[in-house]
């Protein structure tokens, strides 16, 4: 996928949707430096695209860039385009209110997103984090699994997964052996976990910390570490990622 984004901005190197992809792919595989040069490129572009602000919008939020997804909603209102925004780019407006905290301004965008899409998963979770406390309040949930992990990933890792299961009879530094090396080889994976911790949706989270026990891999267990003291998610997530450690 990134090659052919490349290629695209070849023949035209303003191509907002390529310079999107770009920016979100190369974010999801850790190389973060240069997910915002492509980042920096499509705010800037100015080329005629189809669902021009929602990639513009997208792409800022996976970077977690809130200050230009914001920018951005200026640009649409000047624009006076603010009904080509779909039910996702107003989710992603809201995310980036809520973390500048205007939860007045994240509710009403979320509210939007759910006039559009009533059983948009994302806008609903959040809509109704917002009237709990604090340490019950899972907010911002930003992104479900599928839009960090393709298919193909999953399926390997299931099939990986059954394989282990096969020696985990015999002991579980076995199995845990075999997981890891395959989290080793999809860098991506400890990715999602990294991200999903403090940004994923609820079954994202629980994904996450599966992953971390189920594997025992180092890096996620400094990640789980980080998590159990911090502020991401609730007071029950936060003492579960303790109980795996």
């Amino acid at each position: 996928s990134i090659e052919y984004s490349l290629k695209t901005l070849e023949i035209e190197e303003d191509n907002v949707h390529a310079l999107s992809n770009l920016t979100r792919f190369l974010f999801i595989r850790g190389e973060e430096e240069e997910a915002l040069i492509y980042a920096e490129r499509l705010v800037a572009s100015k080329a005629d695209a189809s669902e021009l602000w929602i990639k513009k919008i997208e792409a800022l939020s996976f970077v977690r860039d809130d200050e230009g997804v914001l920018a951005i909603l200026k640009e649409v209102e000047k624009a006076k385009e603010i009904n080509l925004l779909d039910h996702a780019a107003l989710h992603w407006i809201a995310v980036a209110f809520y973390n500048n905290g205007d939860i007045k301004s994240a509710r009403d965008y979320w509210g939007k997103s759910l006039q559009i899409d009533p059983y948009f998963s994302l806008a609903k979770a959040n809509f109704d984090a917002l009237d709990l406390p604090e340490t019950n309040r899972d907010c911002p949930q930003v992104f479900t699994m599928d839009m960090w992990l393709s298919r193909k990933t999953v399926k390997d890792l299931a099939s990986a997964v059954g394989k282990a299961a096969s020696k985990k009879e015999e002991d579980d530094e076995t199995f845990r052996k075999v997981v890891v090396d395959f989290f080793d080889k999809r860098p991506e994976i400890i990715r999602f976990v990294s991200m999903a911790l403090s940004w994923g949706d609820v079954k994202a989270k629980e994904t996450a910390l599966y992953f971390s026990d189920m594997s025992g891999h180092p890096e996620l267990l400094d990640l789980l570490k980080a998590f159990a003291l911090g502020e991401s998610g609730t007071d029950s997530s936060r003492i579960e990622a303790s109980q795996i450690l």
